[in-house]
């Protein structure tokens, strides 16, 4: 079938300072191991929405944990990670944006 543009729905996004990542992060008390749960379908899904997360509670906050995790998923450095501040509801909903700076969305894609 047809490659249409990229959908804009994507979970990443190219921007002016590297690839933006769309995630939905999931935490609590039933959240053992920090992971990402999705990986096969942003394999197979060109347009999955987000990079689904689960996160463990720890001592650390939930972005230094997330930058840390991505950070290794992706083969690169933690400081290399930054979270843009997204609406109210985002938090609520754990919705979160990483900006992965000097990171193609080739790479991104490739790499998980």
């Amino acid at each position: 079938e047809m490659q249409g543009p990229a959908d804009p729905g994507h979970w990443a996004t190219e921007s002016a300072d590297g690839t933006v990542l769309s995630l939905s992060v999931r935490s609590g008390p039933k959240v053992k191991t920090s992971r990402i749960t999705n990986t096969s379908e942003l394999r197979r899904v060109s347009n999955a929405g987000s990079i689904c997360i689960d996160l463990a509670t720890s001592r650390n906050t939930e972005n230094y944990e997330l930058a840390n995790l991505l950070a290794t998923c992706l083969q690169i450095k933690a400081e290399d990670v930054e979270f843009l501040v997204g609406k109210p509801k985002d938090k609520a909903s754990g919705e979160k944006h990483a900006l992965i700076r000097s990171l193609t969305r080739e790479d991104a894609v490739s790499r998980l």
